[in-house]
């Protein structure tokens, strides 16, 4: 004689089922979390911190500076050099009455945020009539931070934009 099963018999499966869902959604979010940090994390943290007063002051003094300052980025169309890049940066300075500003030295550097030791610092040439220009390879595509840093005699100026490199 064949044993009939109570109604309801599977009720406990669908618990153990939907804790096994929880446990595998929460080992895929705990595999992702671990294996995808890249550890990067402020360098020289407390200096910057310390030194947060004196870039506020540099900061107004640049905004009384008034300077119109332009950076533009564009990639070398005969690049072909596999995952690197060649791009042509120019920064253009004027004084906050139009003048072109020339006679300073200007730096561009390009700070990868995402990954570190692939920055660039590169010399900008004057050109003339308050622009500068230089040519710099970078390792990938993709997010950069540009940075164009001039120091004039008694001035400086320092530009931060994040920029897309195809």
């Amino acid at each position: 004689m064949a044993k009939t099963r109570k109604s309801g018999w599977w009720y406990p499966y669908i618990f153990v089922a939907a804790f096994m869902v929880v446990l595998v959604a929460n080992g895929i979010m705990i595999y992702s979390a671990t294996s995808t940090f890249t550890g990067l994390e402020t360098e020289n943290h407390y200096e910057k911190g310390n030194a947060y007063n004196t870039n506020i002051a540099m900061t107004r003094r640049q905004a009384e500076l008034g300077w119109q300052v332009e950076a533009k980025v564009d990639p070398v169309a005969e690049s072909n050099m596999g995952a690197k890049r060649l791009v042509a940066v120019e920064a253009s300075f004027k004084a906050k009455d139009g003048a072109p500003l020339d006679g300073m030295a200007v730096r561009a550097l390009f700070i990868r945020p995402v990954q570190p030791g692939h920055d660039v610092s590169i010399p900008l040439v004057s050109k003339g009539n308050g622009l500068y220009a230089a040519r710099a390879e970078l390792d990938f595509h993709g997010v950069w931070d540009l940075r164009v840093v001039a120091i004039a005699e008694k001035d400086s100026y320092q530009l931060a934009q994040r920029i897309q490199i195809p």
